[in-house]
């Protein structure tokens, strides 16, 4: 049976945040001298397991990959879920420090395998683009700051719909809308926020009972409340 490999448009690419200010010119030399590598994933391969160690940081091309902790008894924990343009396993390939995540493409995927030691080394000083991989990967490195903190900020209440709304809000307000899709599905979205699918769904069915969300999916919008009902 033959491969369905996903394509990618390069322009696509070269907007993303790990390849600002970078040129196509600029990544067909990277892959020439080995520090980027283009690879295809099927769906639910593994990319990065737990306990290794990794040089190189992944960037979704096509695609999308689950970054989840598995813990000694086999219950996993997903940390985050990455969207073509999103980048992952960057603070294990700058830092040298084994895995303690897994990452798996979820669907057919193209991942751009960048090797951060190479570029953090200093042996590619002379190239014009190598000052411009090193702010973005600083950028990166930040920017995976956030959203560690951010996920430790949703998970943080007691009850299950003040981390549904926490989460909702925040996604909201990133997007600057209130009608998104989120990057997880329901079991996915449930060891997310650390809680019980069914509890979850239940939640959900609620909040959406009351007005307060609509959603079909993992396609969801957030409703006003009519104060007038309220008072």
């Amino acid at each position: 049976m033959k491969l369905k490999i996903p394509k990618y448009e390069m322009a696509d690419v070269l907007n993303m945040m790990a390849f600002k200010g970078i040129s196509e010119e600029d990544i067909k030399t990277m892959k020439e001298l080995g520090i980027l590598r283009e690879h295809y994933y099927r769906s639910n391969s593994a990319i990065f397991k737990a306990g290794e160690i990794t040089e190189e940081l992944g960037i979704v091309i096509k695609g999308r990959v689950i970054v989840e902790n598995v813990d000694y008894w086999g219950s996993k924990s997903v940390l985050s879920s990455a969207l073509p343009g999103k980048v992952f396993g960057e603070t294990y390939a700058l830092s040298g420090h084994k895995l303690m995540i897994d990452a798996r493409a979820t669907e057919p995927t193209i991942v751009f395998l960048l090797n951060a030691q190479h570029i953090m080394s200093g042996k590619y000083n002379s190239y014009p683009w190598h000052l411009q991989m090193l702010k973005n990967l600083l950028l990166l490195s930040s920017r995976r700051s956030l959203t560690l903190s951010l996920h430790i900020f949703y998970i943080k209440p007691k009850k299950i719909r003040e981390r549904v709304s926490y989460y909702l809000s925040g996604l909201a307000s990133s997007m600057g809308t209130t009608e998104f899709d989120i990057p997880f599905n329901r079991e996915q979205f449930a060891d997310y926020l650390n809680v019980d699918r069914t509890a979850l769904s239940k939640e959900l069915s609620n909040m959406q009972n009351e007005g307060l969300i609509e959603f079909k999916k993992n396609h969801f919008k957030l409703l006003e409340l009519d104060h007038e009902e309220l008072t």
